[in-house]
């Protein structure tokens, strides 16, 4: 498993005026619980799964503005969390942000090149973070 490594910047560098809500989903604990806090002080409205199933009982009962999802957790990983939710709710799978240190791996890239989200790589640079969150509103004219 790859090493996580990221450091709480002293000041995110975007406060929103709206909350917008996130769905969370990682099986670490310590880098959900960081993320949560983040989020949280960056104006998010954040709701935490640490596993897809998880994950997709929150998505049964509302839709977020942000998914942003572990790729490699051992109940369900982050492809099929994001393809079962393309099942159910296709709208969504534009607002997916994927981390994965796995994209080396040939069935993980393949992946990553066919779905309709972003995607972060581990370790993860806060910034690329904030960006990314910037940019899925901005995807849907939010």
């Amino acid at each position: 498993m790859p090493q996580i490594s990221i450091e709480m910047p002293e000041n995110p560098t975007h406060q929103r005026e709206e909350k917008l809500s996130v769905l969370l989903v990682d099986d670490q604990p310590e880098l959900a619980n960081f993320l949560r806090e983040y989020l949280v002080n960056a104006g998010y409205s954040v709701t935490v799964a640490h596993d897809g199933s998880e994950g997709l009982v929150h998505i049964g009962q509302r839709d977020f503005d942000i998914i942003l999802s572990d790729m490699m957790m051992p109940k369900m990983q982050g492809n099929v969390f994001y393809k079962r939710i393309e099942a159910i709710k296709p709208h969504l799978c534009e607002r997916f942000i994927l981390m994965t240190g796995h994209h080396y791996e040939s069935e993980v890239l393949d992946f990553l090149k066919s779905m309709r989200g972003l995607t972060l790589y581990k370790p993860l640079e806060m910034s690329l973070l904030d960006d990314a969150l910037a940019m899925i509103p901005k995807r849907r004219g939010l």
